[in-house]
């Protein structure tokens, strides 16, 4: 009897070197939207996307993560992580943060796979498959769970 173990490292070692060889052919380019930016200084988006974007980067991966804007000079990158920052000052929270998630959407088209933190721009995720490239989405917690 087979208890699995073999097939899962070998599944480990093929997705090792199939990232390793994206790495190597510049083709690692991903796109983290969704949080109010990193380094993070609000909540759990905030917290996953610093964590998640430097461990990426530190393996060789370009990362770019969508920072809230505003007027005032922003550093182009945090710990190897690239940001870009939405032009615009918080306003109205729904309308503001739904334009922009489908800025980071557009600017990160160039990304062959884009990580959406929540689904509050649900509507707009074709964005990426427009260009031919993946998303993922990971759903908060307290999003998930029903209505009280």
């Amino acid at each position: 009897v087979m208890d699995g173990s073999s097939d899962r490292a070998a599944d480990e070692q093929n997705r090792t070197d199939r990232d390793s060889s994206a790495v190597k052919h510049g083709a690692a380019k991903i796109g983290i939207i969704g949080s109010r930016g990193i380094p993070a200084r609000y909540g759990g988006f905030e917290t996953f996307a610093e964590g998640i974007s430097t461990r990426l980067a530190a393996k060789g991966y370009q990362v770019h993560v969508s920072c809230e804007g505003g007027k005032n000079p922003k550093p182009p990158a945090y710990e190897g992580v690239r940001l870009f920052y939405f032009p615009l000052k918080p306003f109205y929270r729904l309308l503001y943060e739904t334009i922009y998630d489908i800025y980071a959407l557009v600017v990160t088209r160039t990304c062959y796979l884009t990580i959406a933190l929540g689904y509050g721009a649900g509507f707009f995720f074709f964005i990426p498959k427009l260009f031919g490239k993946r998303i993922i989405v990971n759903m908060d917690g307290l999003e998930r769970r029903p209505r009280r």
